[in-house]
């Protein structure tokens, strides 16, 4: 298969006359119908596959967005949408937990592009009420809209700071028949304004993902009443564009190691790169939405009684010291600066009736959105 699919991007390259921006290159790697990672290739969240999500930790992050969810939702729009829902388990444990907490009659929805996830959502949430699987973004939707790491795994623009100014960088084939990068043509002139305010260092290299801005885009505009969540790991823009971060933030993951070689062992890995949340708020706006808050994943998680979801699940434990140690290890990737807690960001956006919504009350960023 990969093979196959190194193939068909060398034929790309050869027919675009020897280069291709990186933005089609990770578009071919990640969703090359039946080849690409995402659309045939090993993706798959937990222990045995390539990277780890917060859901597949435990259930605890469930059960916080649960809460979450309860306060978003009102009485007559019990509607949930997961986008890139991965195996299906966050969206099970949200369920079980609404159920706890006195929800009942709770659409579940999912959309996603994965032909291998979207038969393991199947079976996760074959048993849950409510379950139905979407083959595209509904119209005039009411309710809750979840992207849990999404926006990170779309392909990107990569740009470096030329003599000249700022150039697109894209892939080639070397004479051994490797990928290689190497600079284009200059970068769209929407790009070039948005770094030349920002960057002026030659040799700064970074990403801009409109992709990701699209499909913010299109999730608030299908969105009527209600609020969209998004977390991923990325930055404000001021941090994103820092000088300091002068080569960019794409990584690798395979088997749980991550490496900045992203042009190896096409379709095998998982590629992705930070987001920036000035412009995906940005995005939003344009689309009718409005900031309700932007924060830390901790921060978030703590507004949303993880300490309760915590103790509670400690008590249920007894004298399991295996449990225990399997939860505090849970809630310390969740909660510490180095490892989720920090790293991991949270944007609420909202359209529709006013609401009252937990996880932002502790340590607000939004205004940084701005800076």
């Amino acid at each position: 298969r990969s093979q196959a699919l190194r193939k068909i991007i060398c034929r790309r390259i050869e027919h675009a006359g020897g280069w291709i921006s990186f933005e089609e290159f990770m578009q071919l790697a990640l969703h090359e119908p039946g080849l690409g990672y995402y659309a045939g290739g090993p993706a798959q969240p937990g222990s045995r596959g390539d990277f780890t999500t917060a859901p597949e930790l435990g259930s605890l992050f469930a059960q916080c967005l649960a809460r979450f969810a309860k306060a978003a939702i009102a009485d007559d729009e019990r509607r949930i949408i997961e986008i890139g829902a991965g195996s299906g388990k966050m969206l099970r444990d949200m369920a079980g937990e609404l159920t706890g907490l006195g929800v009942e009659g709770c659409e579940y929805l999912t959309v996603d592009t994965s032909a291998r996830l979207t038969r393991m959502q199947d079976e996760t949430l074959a048993e849950v009420a409510g379950f139905r699987r979407l083959n595209e973004l509904p119209q005039n939707f009411q309710g809750l809209i979840i992207a849990n790491e999404v926006l990170d795994a779309l392909p990107c623009r990569v740009l470096r700071r030329e003599e000249d100014g700022w150039r697109q960088r894209g892939v080639a084939v070397d004479e051994d028949g490797s990928f290689v990068w190497q600079s284009g043509p200059e970068a769209a002139a929407a790009d070039s304004r948005r770094l030349g305010s920002r960057i002026s260092s030659p040799g700064y290299e970074t990403e801009i993902n409109r992709q990701a801005e699209a499909l913010v885009t299109s999730l608030c505009e299908c969105l009527t009443d209600g609020v969209l969540l998004i977390i991923d790991y990325g930055f404000a823009a001021a941090e994103y564009y820092h000088p300091q971060r002068s080569y960019g933030t794409l990584r690798s993951y395979r088997q749980h190691r991550v490496t900045d070689d992203v042009l190896a062992r096409a379709g095998e890995c998982d590629l992705t790169a930070h987001i920036d949340f000035s412009a995906i708020a940005t995005a939003a706006g344009k689309a009718g939405a409005q900031v309700h808050g932007f924060t830390t994943q901790a921060a978030f998680l703590l507004g949303c009684s993880f300490d309760q979801v915590f103790a509670r699940a400690t008590a249920a434990t007894g004298d399991d010291q295996r449990s225990l140690a399997r939860l505090s290890a849970e809630a310390q990737t969740l909660l510490m600066p180095q490892e989720m807690g920090e790293t991991f960001k949270v944007l609420a956006l909202v359209k529709g009736a006013a609401r009252t919504l937990p996880g932002f009350c502790q340590a607000d960023r939004s205004e940084r959105l701005d800076a």
